[in-house]
C-alpha cells in the first residue's frame, strides 16, 4: 500500500481512495483534470474497482481481503490480463499496442 497526495489550487470532485498502488496514481490524475484518458488508463480505473491495490506479491480484492499472486481466487483473470497489457507497453516492443497507450 502506498500513501499518496493529489494537490491542487482549487477543490476537487473525487472519490478518496482508503488503498491503492503506485500503478493507479497516473489514471487517478488524469481523471481528477478531466483530462482525456488512452484505453489504458480507462482499464486501470476499471481494474482498480475489483483490485484496489497491488504489487509484485499480493494484492487487496476490493473487500480488502489481502491474497498472495498466485493463489487460487476470483481476481486471477484480472491480475493475468493486466500482466498480459504491462508486459505489451513495457517489453514488446515489436508488437506493442500503441494505440492503447496514448
Amino acid at each position: 500500500m502506498t500513501p499518496y497526495m493529489l494537490w491542487s489550487n482549487y477543490p476537487l470532485d473525487i472519490e478518496e481512495k482508503a488503498y491503492t498502488s503506485t500503478n493507479y496514481l497516473g489514471s487517478y490524475l488524469l481523471e481528477a483534470i478531466g483530462m482525456d484518458m488512452p484505453v489504458y488508463n480507462r482499464y486501470l480505473l476499471e481494474l482498480e474497482k475489483e483490485v484496489p491495490a497491488v504489487n509484485y506479491f499480493g494484492y487487496l480484492d476490493k473487500e480488502n481481503q489481502r491474497h498472495l499472486i498466485g493463489e487460487d481466487n476470483p481476481c486471477q483473470k484480472l491480475l493475468d490480463d493486466y500482466q498480459i497489457f504491462e508486459y505489451n507497453n513495457l517489453f514488446d516492443k515489436g508488437k506493442r499496442l500503441a494505440e492503447l497507450y496514448e
